[in-house]
C-alpha cells in the first residue's frame, strides 16, 4: 500500500481533498514550555506593564498570560491549550521589542 502511494503522489492530495478533517499544525509543546520558562521575572514584569500601556491583549488573554507566569514561576502544571495561547499571545509584542 505505501509503495503504491509513493508511486502515486497525487492520491495524497485527492485523499486531503476528501477527508472531512482539518489540516492542523503540529505544536511543539516543550519547545513553548522551555521557550516560556526561559523568560525572566524581570521580563514578566516589563511584559505585562507594556500590555497595561498598549491594550495588545483582550482581558482573557491578559488573564491566561498572567496564570501561564505564575504557574511557571511555581513550577505547576499548566494546560496545553493556556500554554499555546499565552506564546502566541506574547508573539503579539515583537513590534514592541519584546522576543521570547
Amino acid at each position: 500500500m505505501l509503495a503504491y502511494i509513493q508511486s502515486n503522489p497525487q492520491l495524497i492530495d485527492e485523499v486531503k481533498g476528501l477527508s472531512k478533517l482539518e489540516e492542523t499544525e503540529i505544536v511543539e509543546l516543550k519547545f513553548i514550555y522551555d521557550k516560556l520558562q526561559l523568560v525572566s521575572k524581570d521580563e514578566w514584569k516589563k511584559i505585562i506593564d507594556l500590555e497595561s500601556q498598549t491594550k495588545v491583549f483582550d482581558n482573557l488573554e491578559l488573564s491566561n498570560v498572567k496564570t501561564v507566569q505564575i504557574a511557571l514561576a511555581k513550577k505547576e502544571k499548566i494546560k496545553e491549550q493556556a500554554l499555546i495561547k499565552a506564546y502566541e499571545s506574547l508573539k503579539k509584542l515583537r513590534k514592541y521589542g519584546i522576543k521570547v
